[in-house]
Order: structure tokens, then sequence, then C-alpha cells
């Protein structure tokens, strides 16, 4: 039996802590929204996993992207990547944006329209 690679990477986004899984073998999970925990009096630090109605909504996602690419024109890949969702989820809200008219893509590159800056 083989071993079977994985990452794991912790992402911030806005003021939200996400855990990204991605493994070689399968497809990637959903990320897991994350709390940080610390204890004043010990000064012990801990992750605890959030409740699922805290996780991202579709509206948040949009936001998020929309925040992304005012920093820098990007690639579905790098927005993926940056944003550690599942590339379903992020083509069906590049779709939307697109479709409202916030976004372009040219050459590869995803990037704001100019004046639909977050």
């Amino acid at each position: 039996m083989g071993r079977e690679r994985a990452s794991a990477e912790v992402q911030r986004v806005a003021d939200q802590l996400w855990l990204a899984v991605e493994r070689r073998a399968a497809s990637a999970i959903d990320p897991i929204a994350l709390h940080l925990v610390g204890d004043d009096d010990d000064g012990d630090l801990h992750l605890e996993l959030l409740e699922a109605d805290h996780e991202r909504t579709e509206r948040d996602l949009g936001a998020d992207v929309l925040c992304a690419l005012a920093e820098r024109p990007r690639t579905r890949t790098e927005l993926r990547a940056h944003l550690g969702v599942r590339n379903e989820r992020l083509g069906f809200v590049l779709t939307q944006l697109a479709d409202d008219r916030r976004i372009e893509r040219r050459d590869g590159l995803w990037s704001l329209v100019p004046d639909s800056a977050p």
C-alpha cells in the first residue's frame, strides 16, 4: 500500500482563518473555518472549528474575489489557491461577477472592470 500525499494550509481571508486540505489522489475538500482561541491566564493558543453556519457564503466569496483582484489581476488557478476554494464554487462566483460586469477575463487573467473596486 503506497502513501497518499496531502497538503494542508491555513490561510487568512479578511478576518477569517481557513484550513485548506488537498490530496493528490482525490478532489480537495471545502475549506474549513477556524477560530484562534487564546487563554489570557496561561497564554495557550489553539484552533477551534467554527460551526457550519459560519462558513463562507457565495456572497462573501464574491467580496473576497473582488478584494483579491483589487490587489492585481490573477488567473483562476491563482485565485483558487489564494482563496482556498473549490474550483466549482469559484467558477460559479466568477460567472456571477462577470455577468454583473464587476470583473472581466482577458488573456487568461481575471481583473476588475474599471470603477468596480470593492
